[in-house]
């Protein structure tokens, strides 16, 4: 659909983060995007999403995230198992690992666990999603 004239989309998100103490924190996000026009998406549509996160730092140089993830839409807008868009919502889970990259490559020392890390295809720009979405 070839939009005319104005195309017209809008957004609103809201996050709240909780810091338990020094190590744990939890926290929610929520979006809702209009696509009013379907310029952005290519289809008419409203999409919402709510994430949950925990987040667990066991030091400075590393961090786990544990997130559930839903999406909705007004319309299929989500592909099924098949690839086919049948699908008005969908669920994602996913474990992140997160560790920052001057540790890892600034130190000559940590040269073996870099090469290590990237032989495994674990090492992806500091951050490493094992996630499932259905």
């Amino acid at each position: 659909m070839e939009p005319s004239g104005y195309a017209i989309w809008k957004g609103v998100a809201l996050t709240g983060k909780y810091q338990f103490n020094g190590k744990s924190t939890f926290a929610l996000r929520g979006e809702v995007y209009d696509d009013h026009s379907g310029f952005t998406t290519g289809i008419i549509q409203t999409l919402k999403e709510i994430t949950l996160t925990y987040e667990y730092k066991f030091s400075s140089m590393f961090l786990t995230r544990l997130e559930f993830r839903r999406d909705w839409s007004t319309v299929p807008s989500f592909e099924d198992e098949n690839g086919i868009t049948t699908k008005d919502n969908q669920t994602h889970y996913s474990s992140v690992r997160l560790f920052p990259f001057k540790f890892l490559i600034d130190r000559r020392k940590n040269y073996d666990k870099v090469k290590e890390l990237l032989i495994r295809n674990y090492f992806i720009c500091g951050y490493i999603n094992r996630g499932y979405a259905g």
